[in-house]
């Protein structure tokens, strides 16, 4: 009796590996800058929410009552800048081309923020000198100013970012990173 081939079972269609090259280099360093960016924001928001809420802070706010509507301002601000740089992360992580606008628009956030909240708080607290000393000592607005002109040019001019986000190509079944 002739033998009779065994019949192999199906095989799955090999998935390609992805051809760009993996987040390495300056782009961790930028994840490292929007992951202690956002734990930053977490601590001063806190820090306001217990101001805006605890009673002893209430005779200040009669005092100045526009301090209210900066203290809400700013939670909303450190709310929205911690989502947008752990969104920025995952998109930088997964490789998309969207991560350059969501970390840019993030950078660009985080200074115009900066820029009108310190604005609006020297207004408010115009003839308070300590207050004021202590907003021009706290850096936010020299930090910001520093991650965006670095971080700025790197997402536009690296050859990095350009080939690991940016450059599109198909890798696998089923599988296309979007454009």
């Amino acid at each position: 009796m002739p033998k009779q081939p065994t019949p192999k079972a199906p095989t799955e269609p090999k998935l390609q590996k992805d051809p760009r090259p993996a987040v390495g280099g300056w782009l961790v360093v930028l994840i490292i800058v929007l992951i202690v960016g956002a734990i930053l924001s977490l601590s001063t928001f806190s820090v306001d929410l217990q101001v805006l809420f605890h009673p002893s802070v209430q005779p200040a706010l009669a005092t100045h009552p526009a301090l209210h509507h900066v203290l809400v301002f700013e939670l909303f601000g450190l709310g929205l800048s911690m989502l947008a740089a752990a969104f920025g992360v995952y998109l930088i992580v997964r490789r998309r081309r969207l991560a350059r606008y969501v970390v840019a628009g993030t950078l660009l956030g985080v200074l115009l923020f900066t820029v009108f909240d310190v604005f609006w708080l020297t207004r408010v607290l115009r003839n308070d000198t300590a207050a004021l000393k202590q907003i021009q000592d706290s850096g936010a607005f020299t930090r910001a100013l520093l991650a965006t002109f670095v971080w700025l040019p790197y997402l536009w001019n690296s050859k990095r970012v350009a080939r690991v986000l940016v450059e599109s190509t198909s890798f696998g079944v089923g599988h296309t990173s979007h454009r």
